[in-house]
């Protein structure tokens, strides 16, 4: 920009506009720009100067190129329908794109990338109303999407000018301002669909509606499709979104998979606040009824609560109130039977693969484990699937998949299952937790049953919840799994006592296993480290005392650790109801017996240590009778000669010491007066010892003299010669010998002397070789 306007001006410019021009240069430019031409002083002359030092400093094409680019990029997306936000967008991707053109691009040939990269940056509305209108155009251009997003902000501009109009006839300017305020109106609202004095969410008719009629009825009274309103549009709208999938749209008008009519959701913000039902007339008078809100949205199982409750329309109106059911905490709740069912949706018949299997898998909703013994054939699945290693995509095998299909039928029969959701008996008395847990090679899991007595001494039980888990992919024994399985039935335990209200006047524990029994029953310390955490968690966490064995056909566990599908399911007592003597009186439970500690595995190796301390053969005085080692080391090897001499008779020691006897002695001797770290404290003493020092000198190596003449003279070796004399040693062992030469007679030793054979009959005596 600085090269091209110099260049259009600088014909015309003067001396005093140079210098007017390099002033205006260091006011308005800034960072490393103005530190360019700081140093310049203002002149004509340098003028010219500070236009080539900024020229060559930021005039680099590439870089500015990929600036512009990177800024087309960067551009910020826009996620409502605005005209002044979609103007500020086509301003700014004009700008670079004339940038990139005056610059020699030839950006009028990237009509696809430009046509994509703009609808990527457009808000959902834009790009549909994009979308219809590129469909009648054989091959757009850019320049066609440039004048198409121009014409939009000129209607959106002309549409909300028109709005804001409508809004001042009707508020007027106190209201524009945005307060958050508390206060009762008496207003009566009007029904845009029925011209009733009420809201159109509370409006029987329009409820009535399927939800696609809901949805033209709104778009052909101009509501806005959020909240219902007139007056702006859903762009603009400042209400909550949709309860259910938090999209823009109200949930009235929310499109469910299956078509089912819409639950009771959550008034907006914007709404009056409601206030929950009464029970009884001393209570009727709220801050509902003073505020003159409408109780619209709560639902009881109690029919006398609500004819009780004060509202002034038909409860009939209220469109939850005619549906069989509702949706509560993720399950599905029956107010007129008081059950509840378990969500489940249709299974499309697709290709089955490990994907597939999980998706449908995951949709099976079921927080309190009440049908874990069919969910937990499916989680078996899932592990046998983990275990072949198949891709998401990849069939699985024909086993697998006929398993599969068999469990795929079965999930559509959830919808006949009815749950009490009372599981304590009126006017109890005394309540009970019982606790069965159980486990298979497949998995181990747990489940609580509730047991209440009335006043008139009838026993209920009833299934309250569950918990399962599949026995992990290490390999682990039996009696290990059994124990997880305690474990998990002593932390559901944990966390169900922790969420109930209901005072429990006792716990009980159930087992089938003997040995998870015992070790419970006995310290952790006993048992190896897996069985000793887990034992010890246990014991934390529950009372030792309140374990019990029961057979195991009568555990109910057992069911969700093996698997069983919904068909059996539904009609099993043991499952719903608990064993059979859970109704009946504590004198008929099983009684427990106890296990032989012999037989449990898992205990731990007890290592006994024993140390023994032999009193020595060498008596303590006789290190203080003789003061050299040397001394002492013989005679203590006399008197062990002594010892083995009266022991062997036959093979006595006699003679002088020798070393297969003072070498024992030494070691013996070392024995009893071993010092630590000898060597280094016997160098430590004699380096300081000064007496020492002088005894021991240093010993000193004289170079040796030159050897005789006579002794490095060479001469000629013997050859012939007669031996005259023998020289024997102590040994009797001739070494030396004399050999007669002609210069006399020579002593050499017989290393060096070959000696002739001779006859032994004509061996010579040492009187005959003196002789001759």
């Amino acid at each position: 920009m600085v090269s091209q306007n110099h260049t259009a001006s600088s014909g015309s410019k003067s001396n005093n506009a140079d210098c007017t021009e390099i002033s205006l240069f260091k006011k308005r430019l800034k960072d490393n720009a103005k530190q360019v031409i700081e140093s310049l002083e203002v002149s004509h002359e340098n003028y010219k100067i500070a236009i080539d030092l900024l020229k060559t400093r930021f005039d680099n094409k590439k870089l500015i190129k990929k600036a512009h680019i990177a800024s087309l990029f960067n551009i910020s997306t826009l996620t409502k329908e605005s005209y002044t936000e979609l103007r500020k967008f086509l301003d700014e991707f004009n700008k670079h794109l004339r940038a990139l053109k005056n610059m020699g691009e030839l950006v009028d040939t990237w009509d696809c990338p430009l046509i994509h990269l703009i609808t990527t940056k457009l808000d959902s509305t834009t790009k549909r109303e994009w979308e219809e209108f590129s469909a009648k155009l054989d091959d757009p251009k850019i320049e066609d999407i440039k004048k198409f997003l121009a014409d939009r902000c000129n209607v959106l501009e002309t549409l909300e000018a028109a709005n804001i109009k409508g809004i001042q006839k009707t508020y007027n300017k106190k209201a524009s301002e945005q307060r958050t305020v508390a206060y009762t109106s008496n207003q009566v609202p009007q029904c845009p669909f029925c011209k009733g004095s009420h809201f159109i969410y509370a409006c029987k008719a329009f409820l009535r509606l399927p939800v696609k009629s809901r949805y033209i009825e709104v778009r052909r009274m101009k509501l806005c499709t959020n909240c219902l309103r007139s007056g702006h549009f859903k762009a603009d709208c400042k209400s909550s979104s949709c309860k259910r999938c938090q999209k823009r749209h109200s949930t009235f008008l929310h499109f469910d998979e299956e078509n089912s009519a819409a639950s009771a959701v959550a008034r907006t913000g914007d709404d009056n606040t409601h206030s929950g039902p009464v029970a009884n007339n001393g209570e009727e008078s709220s801050i509902s009824t003073h505020s003159s809100n409408k109780e619209m949205q709560w639902l009881s199982n109690k029919r006398e609560i609500l004819d009780k409750s004060k509202i002034e329309h038909d409860i009939s109106q209220y469109y939850f109130m005619d549906e069989p059911s509702v949706k509560t905490l993720g399950l599905l709740w029956n107010a007129n039977s008081d059950s509840i069912q378990v969500i489940t949706r249709n299974q499309p018949y697709e290709r089955v693969t490990k994907r597939t299997i999980l998706s449908n898998v995951s949709q099976i909703f079921d927080p309190l484990g009440l049908v874990g013994p069919t969910v937990i054939v499916a989680k078996i699945m899932l592990q046998r699937l983990w275990r072949l290693k198949l891709d998401w995509d990849e069939a699985v095998p024909e086993d697998l998949f006929t398993d599969w299909i068999r469990f795929r039928d079965q999930i559509k029969l959830l919808a006949n299952l009815e749950i009490p959701r009372h599981v304590v008996c009126t006017n109890s008395i005394e309540i009970q937790i019982h606790g069965f847990s159980d486990a298979s090679e497949a998995a181990y899991g747990a489940c609580l049953f509730v047991r209440s007595v009335d006043t008139s001494g009838e026993i209920s039980s009833c299934l309250l919840c569950a918990k399962s888990r599949v026995a992990p992919l290490k390999t682990l024994t039996l009696p290990r799994l059994e124990l997880c399985g305690a474990l998990l039935l002593a932390q559901l335990t944990e966390k169900v006592m922790n969420a109930l209200n209901t005072n429990v006047n006792d716990i009980f524990y159930w087992c089938d296993s003997k040995i998870v029994l015992a070790w419970i029953a006995a310290p952790p310390n006993k048992w190896k480290t897996f069985v000793c955490n887990r034992v010890a968690e246990i014991q934390r966490l529950t009372n030792i005392n309140r374990w019990n064995h029961v057979r195991s056909h009568e555990n109910p566990a057992d069911l969700i650790s093996r698997g069983l599908l919904l068909e059996n399911l539904i009609q099993n007592k043991l499952w719903w109801s608990g064993p059979a003597w859970l109704l009946e009186d504590s004198n008929c439970w099983p009684i427990s017996s106890n296990i032989d500690t012999v037989d449990i595995p898992e205990s731990k190796s007890v290592v006994l240590t024993l140390i023994t301390e032999f009193g020595n053969s060498i008596d303590d005085d006789i290190f203080t009778r003789f003061s050299s080692l040397t001394k002492t080391q013989r005679v203590i090897a006399y008197c062990l000669r002594f010892k083995h001499n009266l022991i062997n008779k036959t093979d006595k020691l006699t003679g002088t010491l020798t070393n297969e006897e003072l070498d024992p002695t030494l070691a013996a001797v070392r024995q009893k007066v071993w010092p630590l770290k000898a060597r280094s404290t016997i160098k430590r003493i004699l380096h300081k010892c000064v007496v020492c020092f002088k005894a021991n000198p240093k010993t000193i190596f004289p170079q040796m003299g030159n050897l005789p003449e006579k002794r490095i003279q060479p001469v000629r070796p013997l050859f012939t010669r007669r031996i005259c004399d023998l020289h024997p040693g102590k040994d009797g062992v001739v070494r030396v010998v004399s050999v007669k030469t002609i210069s006399g007679v020579v002593k050499r030793p017989v290393t060096k002397i070959c000696v002739l054979p001779v006859d032994s009959d004509k061996q010579m005596s040492k009187s005959d070789l003196h002789e001759s």
